[in-house]
């Protein structure tokens, strides 16, 4: 018995020699952290990573939304069914997916970094009304006192 816990403690101490501490691993992550950054990424492949991230937040948001009726809702999501555009940041993007409009912040540029939007703002169209074209009148200020 006292040599199986010998035996075990000499080969479970030269594993705990190993771990632990070590200089370089900041510079390391920082060097690969730069590569990543540098690295030229293709048009196509925005595009792609784009789309995808893009997909998975309009899944997210009908599902926390609809979730009984989510798989009807989403059977024929696609990129060729998403209409989107980013007018003002290129971390800001609306969407619109059947009568849904949806607007998602994301933290870092979602062409470049998979990721989930951290800020989403989720509007249904009304079938019923009128097309609009996206400008409000605004009312006259009375003249006066």
């Amino acid at each position: 018995m006292k040599t199986k816990f010998f035996i075990l403690i000499l080969f479970t101490f030269p594993t705990l020699l190993l771990a632990g501490r070590e200089e370089g691993v900041m510079n390391e992550f920082r060097a690969v952290e730069d590569a990543l950054r540098a690295r030229e990424v293709s048009e196509e492949a925005k595009i792609i990573t784009l789309e995808k991230n893009l997909i998975r937040a309009v899944k997210l948001a009908v599902t926390r939304r609809f979730y009984l009726q989510r798989k009807d809702i989403l059977k024929d999501i696609s990129p060729a069914a998403l209409a989107y555009e980013s007018p003002t940041s290129e971390l800001i993007y609306y969407v619109r997916f059947k009568n849904y409009i949806i607007r998602f912040d994301f933290a870092k540029n979602p062409e470049l970094f998979d990721q989930a939007p951290y800020y989403e703002k989720f509007l249904i169209k009304d079938e019923n009304a009128p097309p609009s074209s996206g400008a409000k009148e605004t009312p006259e200020k009375p003249e006066g006192n």
